[in-house]
């Protein structure tokens, strides 16, 4: 072979390293985020714009109520005994309705509205019309409210509680599952002449709570989740970045109701929004990146951190957890969320008070993660890793949510207040009502899609990696030959020996 072929091999494979390089870091790259942008990005016309804007499958919102079984011995000064029952399990169907699109910074802005729908198969047999005792809301966000911001009022809500309820015997009542969640049970306004009753259905006309208390006609009613279904005359209007100019800025929110923070804590960062509004992720995530979401129905940020790598159909997932928990009173950025600097609640619950104008107490389901003090006070709630954590297992590659559990339970204190009159013999509790587990489950197609997207980088790598290794070994060849050449030259150049014959 002559030495002009061996560097026709050698420039071949030497050319070939220097191209699977440049695809690899020069070449590909670009294309590939032009391609994840296409994908992923929220620009209108673009597929996962339709994708976002009407989920295209249901959501699940598994709903377990606590049944209180001693409300005789509580009013005496005994401890809750309470019974969880469930889950009922309520279809969601997610919109987001009257988007605007904002070109000059690249945001859409939205409403969200779910729409609830009970799945009597998916629960197993249970039903809503279930009855259960359950803590009046309304006796309790007059009481407890008031005390928080105004103690000199308690006997002003007393007497309004008598007057509107008829001067109920306890605090809890007997209800059906229906009713607490959804329906709401009704504040008789109508009609009502003594003093108290009327300024209290006075205030509820000028400013109607936003948690608990909605309106319907002119009749307000107390319910749970009520709010939550379908579009709320004060639902939010939220702006996020739709990413076709930085896929890192996708889903971050940069306003709610055209304010830039929350203006809820007063404090910069409790009330910074720099997350994502909770349906969309950017993509491209590591185990080391920082993922943030807002939730605005709690107004409050709440931080994902890497917990382990996990399997499901055939992909490789991210698995984030979240506590719903804060320790004021010990985590310096979280001493915004007490009430006041010497009026936080023990680690592991957040106060919703400023949030939402009633006293409603967030944790993670039957107390996981929180100080025992909680557990003591209560009877019946058992914390389980497995069945009260919430988690979010994420595709790396995109950022989309594959899977996920967000669960959360909801509290009221019980406190002695001796000027409201049927909470007199209290002793101190951390009353559960309800937790709700929100799941996510993408379906196959979806999923499939996610895979092809992994199958089409899967073989722009193995490209990559048959260059490089071909043009090696090229190279390597060249490399042998010309020695092999250069050696069989040499022998060829050596003189050949003299040989001499005896006489």
């Amino acid at each position: 072979m002559s030495l002009h072929r061996f560097k026709k091999i050698g420039f071949a494979g030497v050319f070939t390293v220097i191209f699977s390089i440049l695809l690899q870091f020069v070449i590909l790259p670009p294309i590939m985020r032009v391609e994840m942008k296409k994908k992923v990005a929220l620009k209108k016309g673009w597929p996962m714009r339709d994708i976002w804007s009407k989920l295209p499958f249901v959501t699940e919102s598994h709903m377990y109520v606590f049944n209180v079984t001693n409300r005789v011995e509580i009013e005496n000064g005994g401890k809750p005994i309470i019974q969880e029952i469930g889950p009922f399990v309520y279809d969601i169907y997610e919109e987001k309705t009257q988007q605007i699109d904002h070109e000059e910074d690249d945001t859409v802005s939205y409403v969200l509205e779910n729409i609830y729908h009970f799945n009597p198969e998916k629960s197993k047999g249970l039903s809503v019309e279930i009855e259960v005792y359950f803590p009046h809301t309304y006796i309790m966000t007059a009481s407890t409210g008031i005390l928080k911001e105004k103690a000199p009022l308690a006997s002003f809500a007393s007497r309004s509680v008598d007057s509107l309820l008829n001067t109920p015997e306890s605090l809890f009542y007997k209800t059906d599952v229906k009713t607490l969640l959804f329906d709401g049970f009704p504040i008789p306004c109508a009609g009502v002449e003594e003093f108290f009753g009327k300024l209290t259905c006075n205030l509820l006309k000028e400013r109607f709570f936003d948690f608990t208390v909605m309106k319907k006609g002119d009749v307000f009613y107390t319910s749970m989740f009520g709010f939550l279904n379908g579009t709320y005359e004060k639902q939010n209007r939220v702006r996020i970045h739709r990413g076709t100019k930085n896929l890192k800025d996708l889903g971050k929110i940069v306003a709610i109701n055209g304010a830039a923070n929350l203006s809820t804590w007063h404090d910069d960062k409790c009330d910074a929004l720099g997350g994502t509004d909770g349906t969309i992720f950017p993509p491209y995530l590591s185990k080391s990146d920082d993922i943030t979401m807002v939730n605005q129905q709690i107004c409050r940020r709440l931080k994902l951190t890497y917990d382990s790598e996990v399997e499901y159909s055939g992909l490789k997932l991210l698995r984030y957890t979240v506590d719903l928990g804060v320790d004021g009173g010990h985590v310096a950025e979280e001493k915004c969320y007490c009430l006041a600097p010497d009026r936080c609640l023990r680690k592991g619950v957040y106060d919703m008070f400023r949030c939402l104008n009633v006293p409603i107490i967030l944790s993670n389901p039957h107390f996981y993660l929180a100080d025992p003090y909680y557990l003591s006070r209560v009877e019946g709630a058992k914390p389980d890793m497995e069945k009260h954590r919430s988690y979010v297992d994420f595709d790396a590659l995109t950022g989309t949510p594959v899977r996920a559990r967000m669960r959360a339970q909801f509290n009221m204190e019980l406190i002695k207040i001796d000027a409201f009159r049927l909470m007199r013999n209290y002793s101190y509790a951390m009353l559960p009502m309800v937790w709700t587990e929100q799941v996510v489950v993408l379906p196959d197609f979806l999923v499939e899609k996610i895979r092809q997207g992994h199958g089409t980088l899967k073989l722009a790598r193995t490209l990559e990696r048959a260059l490089m290794i071909g043009g090696l070994a090229m190279c390597a060849l060249a490399g042998y030959l010309g020695y092999r050449s250069r050696k069989v030259a040499e022998v060829r150049s050596k003189p050949a020996e003299s040989t001499s014959t005896p006489e």
